[in-house]
């Protein structure tokens, strides 16, 4: 999802405290699509980050959130969306300083509490952005955590377990290409499965 719209809010010198009402995608009840809504911002709790979403990816874990069959799942109604990126607007830190990160590129989780990605704001905790070099392409950037984190931790259980061989279903999936790369540099062999 590319938020190009235009958000609503008044500001006194990039000040966005004074910041009024944005476009989200709300979920009302499970197995029904997201509505298109105006909505308070997302208030800031201690080390989290306010950040104007750029881009928000659609994964398998969305549409299994929205659908009610994901592993965790949110007090209703909620704004979707596990990840993303943009730039940091504002923060609230006790560890760094507002000159420290605002105006940073990043990619970032949404919290398990709260609101989600799929929104022109959201409020993300310090710990689960990754801040971007400045010439780094957000779109790319917009699902850079999810599925090369997923990745990692599956050829890390292959190595810890000596497996010689991994079966990959969706294998046409982004993560699952991932996953290759990495268990083929590893030396494991894959067997790839595919619907068509």
């Amino acid at each position: 999802i590319e938020n190009k719209t235009k958000f609503s809010f008044q500001a006194k010198k990039n000040n966005l405290s004074t910041l009024l009402i944005m476009r989200a995608l709300v979920l009302n009840s499970f197995k029904s699509l997201p509505d298109l809504k105006n909505m308070s911002a997302p208030k800031l709790s201690d080390e989290q980050a306010l950040i104007k979403m750029n881009y928000a990816p659609i994964n398998p874990s969305d549409l299994n959130f929205i659908n009610g069959l994901y592993g965790y799942q949110k007090e209703l109604p909620c704004v979707p969306g596990w990840e993303g990126s943009g730039v940091i607007k504002k923060i609230k830190s006790n560890k760094y300083k507002d000159t420290d990160l605002i105006g940073k590129k990043v990619s970032c989780f949404a919290t398990y509490k709260g609101n989600g990605t799929f929104a022109e704001f959201a409020a993300v905790d310090l710990s689960k952005c990754l801040i971007l070099d400045e010439d780094t392409d957000l779109i790319q950037a917009s699902c850079g955590l999810y599925n090369p984190m997923t990745a990692v931790h599956i050829r890390d259980i292959c190595i810890k377990h000596d497996h010689r061989a991994v079966v990959l279903t969706a294998a046409s999936s982004n993560v699952a290409h991932q996953t290759f790369k990495l268990l083929k540099k590893e030396g494991i062999q894959v067997i790839n499965i595919v619907r068509k």
